[in-house]
């Protein structure tokens, strides 16, 4: 490696660094002293907050695009339209669960399609193979 590519990935390093730094104080708070820059290992837990931070922002901006939060039994949720407009968020079945369906009323996140109410409720409703609501808990308005 020439000095000059040596340099140049020396500072991208840095500047993806910084860029994880700047989000982890964001979700921690500045470090305190030494000019808002804190102790070596203030600075490394900002990092590392901020990259577990960014990740789960990815995961949020691809919920719904049919890439992300899928598994075995459920498809990857997307963003769809009722044929009245309607904005909803569905996921299919597959394998053992085909056929069944998840859904809920707009375009939600991640943290809103799979939540748990404290009573146990999901967000989302869930429908079987034959149409009939296998739980109803008045997140979908059919």
């Amino acid at each position: 490696m020439s000095f000059g590519s040596w340099l140049k990935k020396q500072g991208s390093d840095f500047r993806d660094v910084n860029f994880y730094f700047k989000i982890g104080c964001e979700v921690m708070g500045p470090p305190r002293g030494m000019g808002g820059m804190g102790t070596p290992l203030e600075r490394s837990d900002r990092v590392s907050a901020g990259m577990k931070e960014h990740s789960r922002r990815l995961a949020q901006e691809r919920f719904g695009s049919g890439e992300s939060h899928g598994d075995r039994n459920w498809s990857a949720p997307v963003h769809a339209t009722q044929r009245d407009g309607r904005p909803v968020t569905v996921s299919f079945g597959r394998g053992p669960r085909d056929g069944e369906t998840l859904i809920c009323d707009g375009h939600v996140g991640a943290s809103e399609f799979y939540e748990y109410a404290r009573d146990g409720a999901k967000g989302h409703d869930h429908y079987l193979i034959d149409g009939s609501p296998a739980n109803d808990r008045g997140r979908y308005s059919d």
